[in-house]
């Protein structure tokens, strides 16, 4: 037995079609191997004694003990507290592409199974193993029973890994060797024990600055603020259980556990909205709601040590800290950097100083700036976790309603397995992103801020059309569903303006985003709407519209709202009243205003 338990193996032989309980399995058991995670797939059951599942063994030392309380815990954040009469289907629907029928991939034949066993005994890693039975991983349901096959067998095992290693290295649940005694009573009244004197915390960080940049460097905000979450996600992997590139959710059972990542934001000096829960584990395992946990009644923010007052001069960039540096002076003294030198004298704290100071990655803004301001589109992709657990549920349950007209909202519980599941489609959702606007735009004028935060050089407004396709694709291909329910978790802000043009104004913007797609002519409008409507947007925009007509009611715009709105409506020049009816036909059913029907039509002219 060269190496340790294995967690993420338990549940190997679910890739085969034999019985879960191993009743079927007499006929393989010379090929068996001889590893402690073959241990581990044997005795990490233990049910109650109501169970109609029956299993040959139980835990019977420290690590498969953990590894059965690992496995609960991983059920009770996955499995769903309702599931309808019908065949049991071994492929995971995803609620939020539900026309994706994955073939059942299991190993059926009895040499695949003993090809199976002959690996398993080579004591291979989660990583070997994975690699190896990818396709079959990713779209086994975990649990086959109808209503409870919406997520993988893959994320089950990802999930239960993480446990246990959390519980092996608990400072708080503590359980001895000399507990363990082998009789399947006494270890599911050992397993009952524990859970009833166990607290479980979860808590949900977002991350915030107060910073308003507006030079190029002044951007390396979100270059720190990536790095200190990359930072917490590595040293407490297995302790994060959501992340986006402005929040966390993560659990604990040491009650100071929290105070260590807070510190580590706050003294770089951003705040945090922290959010915080402890449950009993008997609450989580009777499979109670996990939705009502993060309520914002019980937010509290988080900010670093703050001067009692501040003397002037303030920092220019957070005003909100005494402006002890002077820039370029006090940077040009230190690093010789000639192309900073004839920059505007500023009074920056020490912490904005140290910022504007990093190497700045954004080589090509600078470069389009300093050519003589050019025209950029800022893009930026959000996830909402409060609209994603709501759009879940509303998907959830529309699936069970179809099955079992009996289901009620109740029923449709989002697990953490299923904000995982998805999670892995919105990451592979970003890559294909960022992919294809490199592809459309080139590596030239395009540049990543974070991984879903984009400038693109802009030849004119209507290059926001292009990165509209892109996004329209990849919805449809990925998360089609999104596209048809309102208040989707998925939201695209774009702002087309000058690359000189103050970039906290922009930011500003951004983080007031409410509708799924945002769309602002800096200086010139704003266009809302939903991702269900992007069909149509994009139909709209490739219209015949006669030029001469558009060009008109922007020019006369800019003299009045008020009169161009007039001239919109006017019958009397009938060449562009037909381009102002086609603009109603396509828009108006979209639910846009006047405004937003100028504003388009902007865009179209391309400004």
């Amino acid at each position: 037995m060269a190496r340790e338990l294995i967690p993420e193996l338990h549940d190997a032989l679910k890739i085969t079609t034999l019985k879960h309980d191993f009743s079927d399995f007499d006929r393989f058991a010379k090929y068996s191997p001889n590893t402690r995670s073959w241990q581990g797939i044997l005795q990490h059951h233990c049910p109650d004694r109501e169970s109609e599942e029956k299993f040959p063994a139980f835990p019977t030392d420290k690590e498969t003990f953990l590894l059965h309380i690992a496995d609960g815990l991983a059920a009770n954040f996955s499995r769903h507290a309702q599931s309808f009469r019908g065949e049991r289907s071994f492929v995971i629907h995803k609620l939020w592409n539900p026309d994706l029928k994955p073939e059942d991939k299991r190993l059926r034949q009895d040499s695949e199974v003993i090809e199976l066993l002959q690996f398993l005994s080579r004591d291979p890693t989660y990583e070997e193993f994975y690699s190896k039975y990818k396709d079959i991983l990713e779209t086994r349901a975990e649990d086959a029973r109808p209503g409870w096959n919406v997520t993988s067998l893959n994320t089950h095992l990802i999930l239960t890994g993480k446990f246990y290693r959390f519980l092996k290295n608990s400072e708080v649940l503590k359980v001895e060797k000399n507990e363990i005694i082998p009789d399947q009573d006494k270890i599911r009244n050992l397993r009952n024990r524990k859970y009833s004197e166990w607290d479980l915390y979860l808590a949900r960080l977002r991350f915030r600055f107060n910073q308003k940049p507006f030079r190029t460097r002044d951007l390396a905000i979100f270059d720190l603020r990536q790095e200190l979450l990359d930072q917490i996600i590595q040293n407490y992997q297995d302790n994060v259980l959501f992340s986006t590139t402005d929040e966390i959710i993560i659990y604990y059972d040491k009650p100071t556990f929290l105070e260590d990542i807070v510190s580590v934001f706050l003294e770089h000096s951003f705040w945090l909205a922290v959010n915080e829960e402890k449950r009993r584990f008997e609450e989580i395992s009777s499979k109670k709601l996990l939705e009502s946990f993060f309520q914002r009644r019980k937010e509290r923010h988080a900010y670093g040590d703050m001067p009692s007052d501040i003397s002037p001069p303030i920092c220019e960039i957070c005003q909100m800290a005494y402006g002890s540096k002077i820039w370029p002076t006090d940077y040009v003294s230190s690093h010789h950097d000639e192309e900073v030198a004839e920059e505007a004298i500023e009074y920056l704290c020490d912490r904005c100083f140290e910022i504007r100071s990093r190497p700045s990655r954004l080589k090509k803004l600078k470069e389009w700036t300093e050519a003589g301001a050019e025209n950029v589109l800022w893009v930026k992709l959000w996830l909402d976790y409060d609209r994603l657990v709501a759009a879940l549920r509303e998907l959830y349950f529309d699936y069970l309603k179809a099955n079992n007209p009996k289901a009620t909202k109740e029923d449709a519980t989002v697990r953490f397995s299923l904000i995982w599941e998805f999670q892995k489609d919105f990451d592979l959702f970003l890559e294909c992103f960022q992919k294809n606007l490199f592809e459309k735009f080139g590596q030239e004028r395009t540049e990543t801020l974070i991984r879903d935060f984009f400038c693109i050089k802009a030849e004119n407004a209507r290059d926001a059309f292009a990165v509209l396709e892109i996004l329209n694709a990849y919805l449809s291909k990925i998360f089609p569903q999104f596209k048809r329910i309102s208040d989707g978790p998925i939201k695209l802000s774009i702002a087309y303006c000058r690359s000189n043009f103050p970039f906290f104004e922009i930011w500003r913007l951004f983080e007031t985003h409410v509708s799924d797609l945002e769309l602002f002519l800096i200086g010139h409008g704003k266009i809302a709407t939903s991702f269900k409507y992007l069909d149509d947007l994009l139909l709209a925009s490739g219209a015949s519209y006669r030029k001469s007509a558009l060009f008109k009611l922007a020019e006369v715009s800019k003299i009045s709202e008020k009169l161009a709105e007039l001239k919109f409506y006017d019958r009397s020049e009938r060449g562009d009243f037909e381009t102002y009816e086609s603009l109603k036909r396509n828009l108006l059913p979209l639910g846009m205003d006047f405004r937003s029907m100028l504003t388009f039509a902007k865009l179209v002219e391309g400004l």
